[in-house]
């Protein structure tokens, strides 16, 4: 199912192969693929390539009497869903925003709230809103959004220490808010860390006068990365989650040249990142069609390190060997910055496998 939905939703599909690619998904049926594209959290942008490439059939949308619907009905009402969902996230993230302005706090919206503000990629799909600041502010920060109505899940936390504070419902919320006074977990911090975040924001203005912050795109992207990869240790277990890898792919295709130069500049401060951004290149590129611009070219070392994860049986169990190799390797450490000398490089020997720990030692 997933082939199908890779082929779906790939940014170098073409209008040219739809008939067959239409015929695939009804031999599969357009309600399961739906369902399973949802599970995956992507199926706004199936919904999207769908009609990109039109592939629905050609008859009316409309609700049968027995209450079923057509899939062009079915899809219609799924766009209408996802459009209102964004919209009232929008109004509840403002009014947070405003009520956070008031005692002069700018909260910088990082993830999937990102879209909301500059209202691109339409189809990103967004389960929280996540608010970034000043981490000697967080506490107040989380009561002003108590005061709004918004409440604790019934359930106690499960850590009394996190990134991020408690978090937030409201009936008229569809999902909840997170206030976060770090950007991550301590092996994300090590990566990207939080006075960097909060010093490279820029601030966005909403009617009627109310401030947020974004990340400029490159950061953003890079954040990203490192929210999957690293904080949700997804190569610990030899995989990369879908949702993540197609947000990655758009995310570079929306850049300009001087932001993928920034990208660049930015992952090359550690070979380990270095090498994480070249495998997240080669594998939405590999499942997803993504055009590689030319400054993007990964080595061979990462295309071999892709191979051997998608070739890999099930008794594989991780793929840290693997990532420390590329990130140990010496024609990536010479690349990175300051890799031209050899102290930095033995520096570099010690703290990237330290990096893979649990708290990782904070040096590079």
């Amino acid at each position: 199912m997933f082939d199908l939905l890779s082929a779906c939703i790939r940014f170098d599909a073409s209008r040219e192969g739809a008939n067959q690619l239409a015929a695939r998904i009804s031999e599969v049926g357009w309600e399961e693929l739906l369902q399973y594209a949802g599970t995956l959290r992507l199926d706004a942008v199936l919904v999207r390539a769908i009609a990109r490439l039109d592939l629905a059939p050609p008859i009316p949308a409309i609700t049968l009497p027995d209450g079923r619907v057509t899939i062009t009905r079915a899809l219609a009402l799924h766009r209408a869903s996802h459009t209102e969902r964004r919209r009232v996230l929008l109004e509840r993230l403002t009014e947070i925003a405003a009520a956070l302005n008031g005692e002069g706090i700018v909260p910088l919206v990082l993830k999937g709230g990102r879209s909301l503000l500059v209202g691109q990629p339409e189809w990103r799909q967004l389960r929280d809103i996540d608010l970034l600041v000043e981490p000697r502010r967080a506490g107040r920060a989380q009561d002003l959004v108590r005061a709004l109505g918004y409440r604790g899940a019934e359930a106690p936390p499960s850590r009394l220490v996190h990134h991020h504070l408690e978090e937030l419902y409201r009936d008229d919320l569809p999902g909840w808010i997170e206030i976060h006074r770090r950007g991550g977990l301590s092996r994300v911090e090590h990566f990207l860390p939080t006075r960097e975040l909060l010093g490279a924001a820029k601030t966005v203005t909403l009617e009627p006068d109310v401030r947020l912050a974004i990340l400029p795109p490159h950061l953003d992207l890079l954040y990203g990365v490192i929210h999957y990869h690293i904080g949700h240790r997804g190569m610990n277990r030899a995989e990369i989650e879908p949702k993540g890898l197609y947000e990655f792919g758009a995310a570079v295709l929306a850049l300009s040249e001087a932001e993928r130069r920034a990208l660049l500049d930015r992952a090359a401060l550690n070979p380990r990142l270095l090498a994480i951004l070249e495998f997240w290149i080669v594998a939405a590129a590999e499942q997803f069609g993504m055009p590689v611009p030319a400054e993007l070219t990964p080595a061979p070392d990462i295309v071999g390190w892709w191979n051997e994860l998608a070739n890999a049986d099930q008794t594989r169990p991780t793929g840290i060997g693997r990532e420390l190799r590329a990130a140990l390797d010496q024609a990536r450490m010479r690349r990175a910055s300051g890799g031209h000398n050899p102290l930095r490089r033995a520096l570099w020997r010690i703290s990237i496998p330290l990096s893979f720990l649990k708290r990782p030692v904070l040096f590079s």
